[in-house]
């Protein structure tokens, strides 16, 4: 078999094919070594078109492996089902005579999922009971809105525009840590390092401090649960007039996990790293995203006072994705700030406003 890597904005697939069909997809799955072959492109470029919403049906060959007779017959089903609709387990069931329960196994060790469909299945009762790819039921639930309604927008767009709907606008300082050995080093440095910042990033904070002081002088203080944000928090309020201030952090605000990626070096790392993609036993895009909007959401509803939030590259990035503050390929240095407030006119569809704090003020 041959195999390829497709990323999307729900995690990177992979595809493999076997004599000329496409026989296999796994979501997130480790990586290996790639070839070309056409039947793969094919289905690549179905991929791509789908999520860009100029393709409602696949036809890229498949083919079954695995599976009981009886479960290819479901596979056969769900193929069918089309764009934009679902069926419940017990109407499919009931017209291949057998069992709910046993469609939903068959359901579940569905080899080609996205391709034949089968998150368009779900519960009698509307309810989204389960799902084997990607994130399991939050997965199934972007792909079913995705499809029904949003047939003219890109599921990043529809995506963020439902998770940005849902915070306050309410304007915050962002900021991200200083610099660890691992920034130094250029060292993957995600969720499961708690890493402290070395003597420049403490230097950094402190001089962010100072600029901040310059602005305002934050009496809400929201940072991640690993220590650099925490060391970094300390530093900047070391520079404050008043040095009494409400504290708290949340999980949320933590950086992606990596998985098996964190820790390794560039040169350690299998190829191009896209940021779509998921690495072994670490967070997908989607997942990333959405912690931070809840999170965001949380800390602004719990916030009277306008907070500062001091956080990761991730969580300044999905801030970009979300809210339009900032460019979405702006990448962030330690210790840069910024101030952001929402749209002047009041809407959850403007890009918030976002502005760099600089030596001397805003």
């Amino acid at each position: 078999m041959t195999a390829k890597t497709v990323y999307t904005p729900l995690g990177s697939l992979v595809l493999n094919d076997h004599e000329n069909h496409i026989v296999d997809l796994s979501w997130n799955a480790e990586h290996f070594h790639e070839q070309q072959s056409p039947v793969l492109e094919h289905a690549a470029e179905e991929i791509e078109a789908y999520f860009n919403q100029d393709l409602t049906k696949f036809t890229v060959p498949t083919a079954f492996k695995t599976g009981t007779a009886f479960q290819q017959k479901v596979w056969q089903a769900i193929a069918e089902i089309p764009f934009g609709e679902t069926v419940t387990y017990g109407e499919l069931a009931k017209d291949l005579g057998t069992s709910p329960r046993a469609l939903g196994t068959a359901c579940g060790k569905n080899p080609v999922p996205l391709i034949i469909p089968c998150h368009r299945v779900v519960g009698d009762d509307g309810k989204l009971t389960g799902y084997s790819g990607g994130d399991g039921t939050l997965t199934k639930r972007v792909l079913l809105g995705f499809e029904k309604q949003a047939k003219h927008e890109h599921l990043n767009l529809m995506l963020w525009r439902e998770l940005r709907e849902a915070i306050p606008q309410k304007p915050f300082y962002f900021m991200r840590h200083g610099e660890t050995d691992y920034n130094k080093n250029l060292i993957l440095q995600g969720g499961l390092i708690d890493s402290s910042i070395n003597e420049t990033g403490q230097q950094q904070a402190v001089k962010a401090g100072k600029r901040i002081a310059e602005v305002f002088n934050p009496s809400v203080v929201w940072h991640s649960e690993l220590q650099r944000t925490k060391q970094t928090m300390e530093g900047v309020l070391s520079q404050m007039p008043e040095k009494q201030c409400e504290i708290d952090n949340r999980f949320g605000l933590n950086e992606r996990s990596f998985g098996l990626f964190d820790g390794k070096s560039a040169d350690e790392l299998p190829g191009l790293f896209h940021y779509y993609q998921c690495s072994p036993e670490g967070e997908t895009w989607l997942k990333v995203v959405s912690r931070i909007a809840v999170a965001l959401e949380d800390i602004l509803n719990k916030s009277d006072e306008t907070p500062l939030i001091v956080a990761h590259g991730a969580v300044a990035r999905c801030m970009g994705d979300l809210l339009g503050a900032w460019p979405q390929d702006h990448r962030f240095q330690n210790c840069e700030a910024w101030y952001v407030e929402p749209p002047k006119d009041g809407t959850t569809t403007s890009p918030w406003q976002g502005k760099q704090i600089h030596e001397g003020g805003l």
